[in-house]
């Protein structure tokens, strides 16, 4: 067995264990359903280390997002189908379509050399983690909105993902790419508080579009 075959099996599982995950906080919790959601959020974005070590050909690649994709459609279309893990309103759902639409894009520029993988990652884990923790983070410890007309965001929240886009993209760069200490101090400044702000601007669940292309690119361009 080739090593794409083991990476589409090892994502087949993974995903299973994720969404288990979630449907045994829906029923045994009392953990809100925007909760739930993000939580898969966050866990989802570790697939992409998956990808990494073990699926070499961009067609098994976006084959899990697209498969993502065509399952989150239906949540959209039939929010019943959805309820079990946390998606039970249809005007919330949007998100969850930009965020494998994001992850094709990101292997599409990686493979066909567009973008370094190291870039790619950072674009991943900042929509991933960055978003996921800080709407996490927001919700429970934020106490004051940006006033905006974008989702009712906190400055707390904001920030909170700005911490953590600078922790994943300095790591990210330290582990994959042979950039000096400074760039990487300076490139992973540029890419947190760009994330941050343009999260902050974007819309209805764009920023699972907007976050990982700007953050990938800002990557790509500095390092």
């Amino acid at each position: 067995m080739n090593t794409n075959c083991i990476g589409l099996l090892i994502s087949i599982v993974y995903i299973g264990i994720v969404l288990s995950i979630a449907i045994i906080m829906k029923k045994k919790t009392k953990i809100s359903d925007e909760v739930i959601r993000k939580i898969i959020h966050i866990l989802s974005a570790n697939w992409w280390l998956i990808l990494i070590v073990f699926i070499e050909d961009p067609l098994v690649a976006v084959a899990g997002p697209l498969a993502f994709l065509f399952i989150n459609s239906l949540f959209i279309f039939y929010p019943k189908l959805g309820k079990p893990i946390g998606c039970p309103q249809k005007n919330r759902n949007f998100g969850l379509v930009y965020y494998p639409f994001s992850l094709i894009i990101l292997i599409l520029f990686s493979y066909l050399g567009t973008l370094d993988i190291y870039a790619a990652t950072i674009g991943v884990f900042c929509m991933g983690y960055g978003d996921g923790l800080a709407a996490i983070v927001g919700k429970f410890w934020g106490k004051k909105k940006i006033p905006l007309p974008t989702g009712g965001k906190t400055y707390f929240g904001s920030f909170f993902m700005c911490m953590v886009c600078f922790i994943c993209s300095f790591v990210i760069l330290s582990f994959m790419s042979d950039a000096s200490f400074s760039l990487i101090i300076v490139s992973s400044i540029l890419i947190s508080v760009a994330a941050a702000l343009v999260e902050v601007i974007t819309p209805l669940g764009f920023d699972n579009i907007s976050v990982p292309l700007l953050c990938a690119l800002i990557a790509g361009g500095l390092v």
